[in-house]
């Protein structure tokens, strides 16, 4: 709730009780703040790189993701063309956790303040993908832990591949996603994830067949609980991290 100093403080704080009161400073008038909303926006090509910074972008409370996707290209003019089909992700966890209906609500977001969301433009195999010949995977990278389990990092992707490939075809496209090189290829090692759990796969593992099976055994679509597709391989030793917020607030005793 936004408030305004000249309020009574009384109606803030209660007797022989301590509060926290945030404040921040505002560059427009109190009554279109209380009717817009801000998200913070990081954009990604087409080789999973993001932007050096996120946007923060302020559009009206009742507006929708289809607003914001909107605005994109004019925030991000360098990166985004402004015919790319466009598409916004919650990333948790270094997985995808959400790819946002255009109707979705802006409310209905983090502020900006808490979280970063993902923007990134479609590809041109998801533009026309037949159901029938191909298939969207979400692909994510994995060490393991002490226990044998997968624990992830770094910008989870899409691609697109065909229905019944196996595995060799299947890393030729990662590669050229990721833009790997031969020397560092090698040592990535891929698996089909369910329940944290990885089973590794060889070459001629016939990819999508194993993990619809996977999926359609699972009656949870929950991120947990969801099948991924899944690269083993070392952390890089910089990772992108998302911007950390702090509040600023000030102390009232009564």
């Amino acid at each position: 709730m936004i408030g305004s100093f000249d309020a009574p403080i009384s109606h803030t704080v209660s007797m022989h009780k301590e509060y926290i009161l945030h404040y921040e400073i505002l560059d427009i008038p109190l009554l279109q703040a209380e009717q817009s909303y801000e998200v913070s926006l990081r954009f990604y090509d087409s080789h999973v790189v993001p932007s050096p910074e996120p946007k923060v972008l302020r559009l009206n409370k009742e507006g929708t993701i289809a607003d914001v996707l909107k605005a994109v290209p004019s925030l991000f003019p360098d990166l985004c063309s402004p015919d790319a089909k466009l598409r916004m992700l919650d990333v948790y966890d270094s997985r995808i956790a959400r790819d946002y209906a255009s109707s979705a609500l802006i409310s209905s977001l983090q502020p900006a303040r808490l979280q970063e969301y993902r923007i990134e433009a479609k590809s041109l195999e998801e533009h026309d993908l037949n159901p029938k010949t191909h298939v969207r995977m979400q692909v994510v990278h994995f060490t393991k832990d002490a226990t044998g389990n997968a624990s992830f990092f770094g910008d989870p992707f899409y691609i697109v591949i065909p229905i019944g490939v196996p595995l060799e075809e299947v890393k030729k496209i990662i590669k050229a996603k990721l833009q790997v090189s031969d020397e560092d290829f090698p040592k990535y090692r891929f698996a089909r994830i369910a329940f944290t759990k990885p089973q590794m796969l060889s070459d001629d593992s016939i990819v999508i067949p194993r993990l619809t099976e996977a999926s359609s055994s699972s009656s949870s679509s929950s991120l947990h609980t969801s099948t991924l597709f899944g690269m083993l391989h070392s952390r890089p030793h910089s990772q992108h991290s998302k911007q950390q917020y702090r509040s600023t607030g000030i102390v009232i005793r009564r």
